[in-house]
């Protein structure tokens, strides 16, 4: 860890010129070659000490260009230190590269590993801003990121993200094509390897008679070539051993024995005292400027400096005074072995809490913590931790402390509650579960020493723990009752981001406690009051997240619906990070299973895959929650086997299985289903599991949803006996812990049975609690609950007038289906006139083909109409107008008849209920009719635009465009005002397609733009408006072909119109204004 005023030695290449290494001739020619890297990537990639890096550098030193040199190394590890380090770089390195993002990564630590794609293609932006700007990027030891995949794919995906005009060198001891796989230009790149960078005999010549003036005849070059096989470090050893005057020649050393020859043959012919000091120097990871002379004395530290002045293969030094100092790689963890060795362990133990001191008080912290460990002084660690307290400090020493620490045993920092709460963080990070015996430990030293600061930040941990890895009620129930109480009295220590998170992760346990707390609300709103003021929308979105889980979960759909429309902007944001993005798209899609809003849950997954990426989407726990949450659908319909295939997608995935309460979910859907079929021995085993897991979870909610969904399961199966208890406990259960929905659910189940055991005037009570606990939760949807048990209860609602409006909705809306006022259940027609003329009634449909002129027409002036009716008088005068009264009767009468012979052939005796007159006005009823749905969608949509409701908007539009067809009324001639309602369709369309892609810009969703307003053009070629959204999202995209081809489609089409040349000129005109 570095200062931030001085350059990281990270970002600087070895220093080349002025010192003992030579640019051989070859090299100096191959540099000069303009098109050296014009391919963009060059790979070197050579055996360690073969001079690699040595060969970059003074190709960088070089250049003409501008370029940024980045050293990997074992702290890239972290793929989110790797990220946040390179940009450091790239701002250091290049004046006027900038990103708001990175920075304020880098100062809160809002950041997640999922996020690396979206944070690769932000961090490239910083060039595309730059068109003329055409640096070289240097990754030098590019192998250590092989065990790593995070971070080699997020370099891969930065790499890919760049324009083209950035070239790059990357440096590796393997092929970078092993490491960067996903990058197949790689593959065609100049490589440089052992064989290029080989010392020729001649370059050796060069070396020890020119550049180093060391005397060498041709037979001592050639054995020298043929003992190293031209390995440069090997000739390097050698010359070292020729400067101290040595006789004859040692063979050259293999790579991995370069640091044991360097002891023998060189450290020991040091001057006195100076081999002690590079031994002392190796300990520390980092050795800035000023450590050097107060581990050894300044005298010292001049004769050190004295003694490698011209010794950079083996330790480089600071541009500035050479008062930092680097080693070369292959002699540290030598050098380290030999200072246990030669100088002992206690003078070893000396010199790491010498240089932890130093450290601590240049505020090198993280440095210090190292030292502290080594040193084995777990107690001075303890406290460094306990005085950098929970602030923006400690979450950087967790970044860079937190992997040397987990390599120790926990016994080691036993009694040490920092440490042992940082220890529990680093195996929180490697997904390691003995986090929690460990946090649960740090609660305990916490207590025990009184610093509440601390046992709050474990216990917060621990909340975590319990739910997702080791359910347990009561102890989550004592943690988040301790940190209730710990937080008014920590609060003032904590930071912003601490007592926000604190408060969000209290606010979704207590969902799951109790439902009823006040304090879900109460934290809520102060979590949200300090988001605001922090401006970050990383930090917003987790607590409009933490809010909506509460909101969703505890049923209260109202509010969840206006606390949505808060988070339009979040989705598309390149300040949010995915892991956000996440979080609140899986809540959406949570809300939108619960509502039962099977297209919107389809729109919504494609936005989050569009978002996210689909890999993302379907990895990891969202993956495994998504074929739950789909599975009700198809159940819900009565497409069981749908159903089972969806579930049995994820079944045995590894997220499923480690979690109770989502395979416990699994099989619930799975033991429903299988009733339905009638699989009887399948359904009830899934109950008898599900029970088994039952008891693996304390919380009440999901042992609540167990108890109701197999007493459902057994009710199904016509296992009566006691089901009515159940269902009753389970309803209970419910109410008590403010599950409305759920509540409703079980009151459903329980009507259901009472009908089947004991008649309608039984179920009549539990059908109208069921109802009416349904319409106050807000959701329209019973989850769990298939249409064999709610298709006989809404009949009976609508028979016996409870909650009837109620009841009609649900069976149109999920069943497809029409109740009559009697109580029976009918399939609707459905009247397409958008694109096609058409009736159908559950997917069987009749076409225009059977239909003559007057039917058509007919049919027609019905759909368009207020409320599908209009009087007999009406029609005919329209059907006849050239008919008297009498004729034009007679002939409505005639055309009626057929029309209802015709609907009885196709759809049965049900037919009569869709076409009917009744005191001289004819309907259409019992029906569902494309064009008006569509304009009342749009209406809607329209409106919440308006009022800035950005999510219900969207939702209408696109609901409205889904059902979207032309012509309107096909083979149907249209009177005037037929023709006028087709002219305000149309008008609607534009309105509707141009308000939702300006929404959709909004929020940089350009692809969406180009898909809705790519098909308005064939329609609508001159509408300037739409042409004009199409063209900027295609620019927005740089699809420079399309932009072309929209500007010249538009030209085309205004000729067409019949627009002079001078109209065309001044519409192109306005067109740019626009």
């Amino acid at each position: 860890m570095t200062k931030e005023n001085e350059t990281n030695p990270k970002f600087l290449e070895p220093l080349v010129e002025g010192t003992s290494f030579h640019l051989r001739s070859r090299f100096k020619d191959l540099f000069s070659r303009h098109d050296f890297i014009s391919n963009r990537f060059l790979r070197v990639e050579a055996r360690a000490g073969q001079g690699k890096s040595v060969f970059a550098a003074q190709l960088a030193g070089m250049l003409s260009v501008p370029y940024a040199w980045y050293q990997i190394d074992d702290s890239d590890s972290d793929p989110v230190f790797f990220a946040v380090s390179l940009y450091r770089c790239l701002k250091d390195r290049f004046r006027g590269f900038h990103s708001p993002i990175f920075e304020r990564i880098a100062a809160e630590g809002e950041f997640s590993p999922k996020d690396l794609p979206h944070m690769a293609q932000t961090l490239a932006e910083g060039f595309r801003s730059r068109v003329d700007f055409c640096p070289v990027l240097f990754f030098d030891d590019l192998h250590l990121l092989d065990t790593s995949l995070p971070g080699a794919c997020f370099l891969s995906d930065f790499i890919g993200s760049v324009p083209s005009t950035v070239r790059f060198c990357l440096i590796s001891r393997e092929p970078t094509t092993a490491v960067l796989p996903q990058l197949k230009e790689l593959a065609s790149a100049t490589v440089i390897g052992n064989g290029d960078l080989a010392f020729t005999r001649t370059e050796v010549a060069e070396l020890f008679n020119g550049h180093l003036g060391l005397t060498i005849d041709r037979s001592e070059v050639a054995r020298l070539c043929d003992e190293t096989e031209g390995w440069a470090m090997g000739i390097m050893l050698a010359a070292e051993a020729k400067k101290e005057g040595q006789s004859g020649w040692i063979a050259g050393p293999k790579p991995e024995d370069a640091g044991r020859y360097f002891a023998d043959n060189v450290m020991s012919r040091l001057p006195g005292g100076i081999s002690e000091s590079l031994m002392v120097l190796a300990l520390p990871d980092t050795i800035p400027a000023g450590l050097p002379e107060h581990l050894l004395g300044r005298e010292e530290f001049s004769r050190f400096t004295d003694a490698f002045a011209n010794k950079e293969h083996f330790v480089s030094f600071g541009k500035e005074g050479k008062r930092s100092i680097v080693y070369h790689h292959l002699f540290r963890e030598a050098l380290r072995a030999l200072a246990l060795e030669n100088l002992g362990r206690e003078r070893v133990l000396g010199i790491h809490r010498k240089a932890a001191l130093w450290m601590e008080a240049g505020g090198f912290l993280a440095e210090a913590l190292k030292h502290w460990l080594f040193a084995e002084e777990f107690s001075e660690a303890d406290r460094l931790l306990s005085e950098a307290g929970p602030g923006h400090e400690a979450s950087n020493i967790a970044l860079h402390f937190g992997s040397v620490l987990v390599k120790l045993p926990v016994s080691a920092v036993e009694g040490y509650p920092w440490l042992l709460y940082y220890y529990g963080l680093g195996k929180l990070a490697s997904g390691n579960r003995e986090a929690l015996d460990i946090f649960e430990r740090s609660v305990s030293g916490f207590r025990k020493i009184g610093a509440e600061t601390g046992e709050l930040l474990a216990l917060t941990k621990l909340v975590h723990l319990y739910f997702h890895y080791n359910p347990d009620f009561d102890a989550l129930s004592g943690a988040v009752k301790r940190s209730d109480e710990l937080l008014p009295r920590c609060d003032t220590f904590l930071p912003a981001k601490l007592r926000i998170q604190i408060r969000c992760i209290l606010v979704s346990a207590m969902v799951f406690l109790d439902r009823r707390s006040e304090k879900i609300d109460r934290y809520g709103e102060e979590a949200m009051r300090e988001a605001k003021k922090t401006r970050s929308p990383n930090i917003l979105g987790w607590v409009r997240a933490s809010k909506l889980t509460a909101l969703v979960l505890c049923a209260r759909a109202v509010e969840a619906e206006a606390e949505f429309e808060h988070t339009w902007d979040f989705f598309c944001s390149p300040r949010v990070n995915n892991t956000v993005k996440g979080v609140l798209f899986s809540i959406r899609l949570n809300h939108r299973v619960f509502n039962g809003d099977l297209e919107e849950f389809e729109m919504d997954k494609a936005f989050s895959q569009e978002c996210l990426g689909r890999e993302y989407v379907r990895s990891g726990h969202m993956g495994a929650l998504l074929p739950s949450w789909e599975a009700s659908f198809p159940l819900s319909r009565g497409d069981y086997k749908a159903a089972l295939e969806l579930l049995g997608s994820m079944r045995n995935s590894p997220h499923v299985e480690r979690n109770p309460h989502l395979a416990s979910l699994y099989l619930q859907w799975e033991g429903i289903a299988y009733a339905l079929m009638g699989m009887e021995n399948e359904a009830g085993d899934c109950a008898e599991r599900s029970k088994a897991l039952r008891s693996r979870s304390a919380f009440p909610f999901f042992v609540a949803v167990n108890n109701l969904v197999v007493a459902e399961i057994k009710a199904l199966l016509g296992e009566f006996d006691g089901v009515t208890r159940e269902l009753t406990l389970a309803r209970d259960d419910m109410i008590r812990l403010g599950q409305l929905q759920m509540a409703s659910l079980a009151s459903i189940c329980l009507a259901w049975v009472r009908l089947r055991t004991g008649g309608e005037s039984s179920a009549l009570g539990d059908l109208r609690e069921a109802l009416t606990t349904a319409r106050k939760a807000g959701y329209r949807q019973f989850p769990y609950c298939p249409p064999a048990i709610y298709l006989p209860m809404l009949e009976l609602g609508v028979k016996y007038n409870i909650e009837a409006g109620f009841c009609r909705t649900m069976a149109r809306r999920f069943l497809d289906k029409a109740i009559l006022p009697d109580g029976t259940a009918i399939p609707l027609l459905h009247v397409r006139t958008l694109g096609r003329l058409e009736l159908s009634v559950s997917g069987s449909g009749v076409g225009i083909e059977k239909m003559g002129r007057q039917k058509r027409l007919l049919l027609t002036a019905l759909a368009v109409s207020p409320s599908h009716s209009r009087s007999q008088d009406e029609l005919s005068a329209m059907l006849w107008p050239d008919s008297g009264e009498e004729q034009a009767r007679s002939s409505f009468d005639t055309l009626l008849s057929r029309l209802r012979k015709l609907l009885k052939n196709e759809f049965g005796e049900v037919s009569k209920h869709y076409l009917v007159l009744e005191k001289g006005v004819l309907s259409l009823r019992n029906c569902y009719v494309d064009c008006g749905e569509f304009s009342d969608f749009a209406a809607a949509g329209l409106d919440n635009l308006r009022k800035r409701q950005m999510v219900k908007g969207s939702d209408n539009l696109f609901r409205a465009l889904a059902l979207w067809g032309w012509p309107f009324a096909p083979g149907v001639k249209l009177d005037e005002e037929l023709e006028g309602y087709r002219n305000q369709l149309l008008l609607t369309y534009s309105r509707a397609v141009v308000a939702l892609s300006k929404a959709l810009a909004e929020v940089e969703r350009y692809e969406k733009v180009i898909e809705i307003t790519g098909f308005a053009q064939q329609l609508l070629p001159t509408d300037a408006e739409l042409v004009k959204l199409l063209y900027d999202a295609a620019t927005a995209t740089k699809n420079t072909l399309l932009a072309r081809r929209v500007l010249t489609g538009y030209r085309k089409s205004l000729r067409k119109e019949g627009f002079s040349d001078k109209e065309v000129k001044e519409a192109l005109d306005a067109f740019w204004e626009m």
